[in-house]
């Protein structure tokens, strides 16, 4: 297995760009937006964004914009919600959203939402789950998702599920990855990932990885490149990514590439486009290869560009923590909208502000990340306060509460998820001793119920999967601290800050074993 040519590819894209007169070029002059948004964002992930003049991209992307306030895919064509994203992003990528009037193009998307929630790609009418990602990721980062009926698209989503647990195009499609990420996605950014069985969506993703390593969109079909985004992005989403195997994954990506000209191609051997370039290299992002910027799985940019449009006002968030003496750096992997069931059900009604209170609850995880866990706090309790609809789903709150002592209150923020939804549902969402599909929790959750060795516990999983000997050290940690034996205790969680996994993985739980250190003012170097 090689390494990732990154001056190549750099050279590449911008050769590409150069060579507008090429079959390549020519075939796909219609779609020039989304190549623009494929490039540039894989330039943006290798560091190499200031290769472009971004003011001529700029001028580029607004002399396609129509006068209803869509996008088309280049100057004079019609325009669509796939090439309206897609500028978007763009301007998003070089911090230009300003430039555009964000409320005519809201209207123009909101105008494409149809009666059922659905929504039709352009004003000719087809509909697509993929339309539906389209409208909710490009409002979101526009901050105008109140300008769509989101409840009936979510609800129109849930209706595409599957038997399979995967999602189709419309209600009784076939399962497809690219589909699945698309469904996943506009869940997550509406906080209502509780529509997903991750289980049976996890081991069907999962089961997408075929011997090479690579991952294909349907059973027996050859592996592709590009679903090392569309699968992985979803696992990623729903917290199962731990199911498949990352190492053969990279060495399948990285053998796709051209290592003299440049470039990544679909598989081994075969063409490189711009295209499997970008989802190539966006894949080894969220495998955290090394030198490779972060990316946000739902919305599909860099992390810092995530950071900006949602955090604008928290960048210079060290003046909250200032008084911390040992401050944790910056996480920036993974800072979607996680699983915060039902945010956007019953919009209509009561006080409850939604759409605010998401933001606060991103800034709660962002805060308790740094280690300001009173700073969390407070944002958690604020989207409580925005919605009340949303205490009885914020775990996050309760792994707060712990670390400043107000262990009956955190208590009581887990059992209320047992309430949702029913009985029957509510058995669903408990971790059951046996169910989960991980050893090591299983192993963790039965010491917790029964009682066991943590150490026998931790060294069981010390020679398997990095987050597997994190997971075992944190909980025999965690165990240990119950018992009221804080040296074991210490031993064991530090192991879990300096192990692999927990040194690079986004993982909250990774957050929490070095924010434990923290307040236990252990060092954790």
């Amino acid at each position: 297995m090689g390494e990732l040519v990154v001056d190549k590819h750099v050279k590449y894209i911008l050769s590409v760009e150069k060579r507008k007169d090429s079959f390549e070029s020519v075939v796909l002059e219609h779609l020039r937006m989304n190549g623009a948004y494929w490039g540039l964002t894989t330039l943006d992930l290798l560091g190499k964004l200031g290769a472009l003049d971004s003011n001529e991209v700029i001028q580029w992307i607004m002399k396609c914009q129509h006068e209803s306030g869509g996008f088309a895919g280049n100057i004079g064509h019609d325009p669509h919600l796939l090439y309206t994203l897609s500028a978007v992003q763009v301007l998003a990528l070089f911090d230009k959203l300003n430039v555009l009037d964000a409320d005519k193009v809201a209207n123009y998307i909101s105008g494409l939402q149809n009666e059922d929630g659905s929504f039709s790609g352009d004003e000719w009418g087809e509909v697509d789950t993929r339309f539906s990602y389209l409208a909710i990721c490009c409002l979101s980062i526009l901050h105008r998702l109140d300008k769509m009926n989101v409840e009936k698209a979510v609800n129109y989503i849930a209706s595409c599920k599957n038997v399979d647990g995967g999602f189709g195009c419309t209600p009784g499609g076939e399962s497809h990855a690219g589909q699945i990420f698309c469904c996943v996605g506009a869940l997550a950014i509406t906080g209502s990932l509780h529509h997903v069985d991750k289980d049976l969506l996890g081991w069907w993703l999962c089961e997408r990885q075929v011997k090479s390593g690579g991952l294909n969109g349907r059973p027996e079909k050859l592996p592709d490149v590009c679903y090392s985004w569309w699968v992985l992005s979803s696992l990623i989403m729903i917290d199962r990514v731990h199911w498949i195997d990352k190492d053969k994954l990279v060495k399948f990506i990285l053998n796709c590439q051209d290592t003299e000209n440049g470039g990544i191609s679909d598989r081994p051997e075969d063409a490189v486009d711009v295209f499997h370039t970008y989802f190539g290299v966006a894949g080894l992002s969220l495998l955290e290869y090394p030198g490779l910027k972060a990316i946000d799985p739902a919305h599909a940019l860099p992390v810092d560009v995530v950071n900006r449009i949602f955090f604008q006002k928290y960048t210079n968030i060290s003046s909250r923590i200032h008084n911390l003496q040992n401050p944790l750096p910056t996480l920036t992997r993974r800072l979607f909208l996680p699983s915060v069931s039902g945010i956007w059900d019953a919009l209509t009604g009561g006080n409850n502000n939604p759409r605010e209170a998401v933001m606060a609850i991103r800034r709660g995880m962002l805060l308790f990340r740094q280690g300001d866990v009173l700073g969390s706090l407070v944002e958690f309790d604020k989207a409580i306060e925005l919605d009340t609809r949303q205490k009885a789903y914020l775990w996050q709150r309760g792994l707060s509460l712990y670390y400043v002592d107000r262990f009956e209150e955190g208590a009581e923020q887990f059992p209320n998820r047992s309430q949702l939804y029913g009985v029957d549902e509510a058995r669903k969402r408990f971790l059951e001793v046996g169910r989960d599909p991980r050893p090591v929790m299983r192993e963790a959750l039965s010491m917790f119920k029964d009682g066991g060795d943590p150490e026998k516990f931790a060294t069981a999983f010390s020679n398997g999967q990095e987050n597997e000997y994190f997971y075992a050290s944190l909980y025999a940690g965690l165990y240990h601290e119950a018992q009221k034996e804080p040296e074991a205790a210490k031993v064991q969680i530090i192991a879990a800050c300096r192990s692999p996994y927990g040194q690079r993985s986004d993982d909250y739980m990774a957050s929490l074993a070095k924010v434990h250190c923290l307040c236990r003012n252990w060092s954790s170097d």
